[in-house]
């Protein structure tokens, strides 16, 4: 679809909804089509500016069982065993990605609509570690009561307790600091979040963790994700995520060629975003290579290349369609 016909169809679901967020709320939703009944149904559930307030994206999402429980665990860093883990009740939404692989979530089996990318960093409220994985913290196992040992290493460990202070200098522009550890969380306490992880996620970096690169790329997205909602310029960290990305395929930061041939599809995708066709024809090449190694690798090991083969082909009708205008459209 040109842009001229989807900025026609911006004007015409304005003049009805009357609120740019509800019309950014149909897109995301219904994508670039004009449906009376859809425009009623968006209409009726509220503005989705307050929306913000709650960890869903809108009214629309707030009914049913909410599928959000707690988890309580112990900082890595600096022993606080009042840290909060929000934990998503397993098959309580069903999930699509966008162009970028950051996941969309949509309530199912009678949940409400909980969007997890706010919740899902916890966040130390004493030393503000902070990371959306949770074996970065320090948790009981049921079975033995004993102490989890954490995916940190030490070195790592040691290097966090010494940039407390800095942590806290991140933060101290914000003056109601106690969202971060708490629901509901804004988009504007999301995007602080990630920028902890990312703090923590970079000190991991320095030490040459695997994945770490592969982590700080992922980080940039959810921002830039949050930034699009907010109407905020997100190039900056979609910029960030590919050259964290690049640097992470140049480094085989990643042991997984899955994963690798996954993040090479976000590479090419991001690439075509940012209007640098002549790197996106790069990484095409080297997603061919990497498969090509996955093929010959599978002739002589058990490997299954269904997945790789699945990701190399969506990068592949990526290129292909690269003169869609409509490609990004809501990215």
């Amino acid at each position: 679809m040109a842009i001229a016909q989807i900025e026609q169809i911006k004007i015409r679901l304005k003049g009805l909804l009357e609120d740019d967020n509800l019309v950014r709320e149909y897109l995301r939703r219904y994508g670039p089509n004009y449906d009376i009944k859809y425009i009623k149904k968006v209409k009726e559930a509220g503005i989705l500016g307050k929306a913000n307030l709650w960890d869903g994206d809108s009214p629309i999402d707030r009914q049913g069982t909410d599928p959000i429980f707690d988890v309580q665990l112990k900082c890595t860093i600096c022993g606080n065993p009042n840290v909060i883990f929000y934990e998503l009740k397993a098959k309580s939404q069903s999930m699509t990605f966008n162009r970028f692989l950051v996941p969309l979530y949509k309530g199912a089996f009678g949940n409400m609509t909980v969007d997890y990318n706010k919740l899902s960093v916890a966040v130390c409220n004493r030393c503000l570690f902070a990371s959306p994985d949770k074996k970065d913290f320090i948790s009981i196992d049921s079975v033995t009561n004993q102490e989890r040992p954490v995916s940190l290493p030490p070195n790592v460990i040691m290097a966090l307790q010494e940039k407390i202070g800095e942590r806290k200098i991140l933060v101290r522009a914000f003056s109601n600091t106690e969202s971060l550890f708490k629901r509901p969380r804004d988009f504007k306490i999301a995007v602080l979040t990630y920028q902890l992880a990312i703090f923590r996620a970079k000190v991991e970096s320095e030490h040459e963790i695997p994945n770490a690169l592969y982590k700080l790329g992922s980080y940039s997205l959810r921002i830039a994700n949050f930034l699009k909602y907010l109407s905020l310029p997100n190039d900056e960290y979609l910029r960030s995520a590919l050259n964290y990305y690049k640097e992470c395929f140049s480094k085989s930061n990643v042991k997984s060629q899955e994963i690798e041939i996954q993040m090479l599809y976000v590479v090419i995708a991001l690439c075509l975003k940012l209007k640098d066709e002549k790197q996106a024809s790069m990484y095409i090449g080297a997603i061919d290579h990497v498969m090509m190694e996955l093929n010959n690798r599978s002739k002589t090991e058990p490997i299954n290349t269904t997945i790789p083969a699945k990701w190399h082909e969506k990068a592949k009708d990526l290129w292909m369609n690269r003169a869609d205008e409509s490609l990004f459209i809501n990215e």
